[in-house]
């Protein structure tokens, strides 16, 4: 399952964020402390992106590969590109799912796999959490929860 996945891969993403903190300069450090809410994230995504998907893509590949998730998809993506694509295009079916809010579940025209697609909506995920953490330890003193934290975002 994806939390199978998600439980082989959090080792590795963190060493790739201990790395990058390994890595920060002081002017890193400066602009995080003096930025927003999310300035730590921006800087994680600029940073660890790239080495994220590449240690997640295998886990999450070999997951899809167990369950099969992969051939179904393929399978069902195949049918609408070739079959079922142009009607939807053609007909209004596109511009009624847009009205409803629902026009994000119909396919794009996006080549992207569902490996990246699954690895950079779970890339997307790890980031949105840590921005809801960090944005709550620099805005709630409760949040700041050790004593560095208290020291660098206590004011």
């Amino acid at each position: 399952s994806m939390n199978t996945a998600a439980s082989k891969a959090a080792p590795k993403t963190a060493e790739i964020f201990i790395s990058a903190i390994d890595k920060m300069r002081l002017t890193d450090a400066q602009k995080i402390l003096s930025g927003g809410n999310n300035a730590a994230t921006e800087y994680f995504k600029t940073n660890t992106s790239d080495s994220l998907k590449k240690a997640i893509m295998p886990i999450i590949q070999e997951t899809m590969k167990e369950n099969q998730v992969a051939t179904y998809y393929e399978t069902v993506n195949n049918i609408y590109k070739s079959s079922a694509k142009g009607l939807v295009d053609n007909s209004g079916v596109m511009g009624m799912a847009k009205s409803f809010g629902v026009d994000s579940y119909i396919p794009g025209s996006s080549d992207e796999s569902l490996d990246d697609f699954v690895t950079n909506k779970a890339i997307e995920g790890l980031f949105t959490m840590i921005a809801q953490k960090e944005s709550a330890i620099r805005t709630n003193p409760v949040e700041q929860t050790s004593s560095i934290l208290k020291q660098v975002f206590g004011k």
